[in-house]
Formats: C-alpha cells, structure tokens, sequence
C-alpha cells in the first residue's frame, strides 16, 4: 500500500474518532439528563449527576484530555453546543425550583423534553460534521 493511500486512511480514521467522541458525549449528555430528571421527579436527587454533566456540557465546548474530547471548532455546532449549554444552565435553575416546589413538575419535564430536542440537534450536526470532514479528507 502506498505511504500516501496509509496517510490519508489513518487521518480519516483520526476524524471519526475525534468526531465520534464528540457525538458520544453528545448522546451521554442528553441520557444522563433524561436519567437526572426522572431521578428528580421520583424523590432522589442527583447532585453529583450535575456536577457531571456540567464537566460534560463544558468539554464539549472547551474539549477535555482526559474525556479525549476535542475543543469544538465547527461554527455551526460550537453555536449550537454554547446553545445547549445555555439550555442545561436554565434546567438547572428550574431543577432548583421543582427542589423547593414540587408543583412544577410540569415545568421540569417540559424544560428537560426540550433540552432532550436540542441535545438531538447537536447530536445530528456532530456527526454531520464528521461525515463532512471524512469527505473532505
């Protein structure tokens, strides 16, 4: 096999497991969140199930070695992820009220099935993005 053929097939196996990291902590974001709030609605609170997510939500913004994720670069999901972000900072603020008012149990599950949308949107452009950039290689 040529050295041009083994360098262009090892870079396109670097692109989607770079990408694929992404896409996975995508997709554990928006289980974990799932699996938070339906920890919440039945009396056991998960505080430390927070505290992941928020190294989750911020690694896929900033990228984190030890997760092997990548900073995000992609214009289209770096909007998209800061938006995710600003969606889980909210889901928390309303966690914290459902803790203190159970009566807005409503409110809980309809934030948590949006925020469950949105992950979806970034989830579908990370592994757009990575289809794009196997191409592109």
């Amino acid at each position: 096999m040529k050295l041009t053929n083994q360098l262009k097939i090892s870079i396109i196996g670097l692109a989607i497991v770079t990408i694929g990291s992404t896409t996975w902590a995508s997709g554990i974001v928006r289980g974990a969140t799932q699996r938070l709030i339906k920890l919440e609605t039945s009396g056991q609170p998960n505080d430390e199930l927070i505290q992941d997510l928020d190294r989750l939500n911020n690694a896929l913004i900033d990228g984190d070695r030890s997760l092997k994720l990548p900073k995000a670069t992609a214009a289209e999901y770096l909007a998209k992820i800061q938006e995710v972000n600003s969606a889980w900072e909210q889901l928390k603020v309303t966690i914290t009220q459902y803790r203190q008012n159970p009566n807005l149990e409503a409110k809980l599950i309809a934030d948590s099935e949006a925020f469950f949308d949105l992950t979806n949107e970034a989830v579908f452009i990370a592994e757009d993005n990575a289809l794009g950039r196997v191409k592109q290689i």
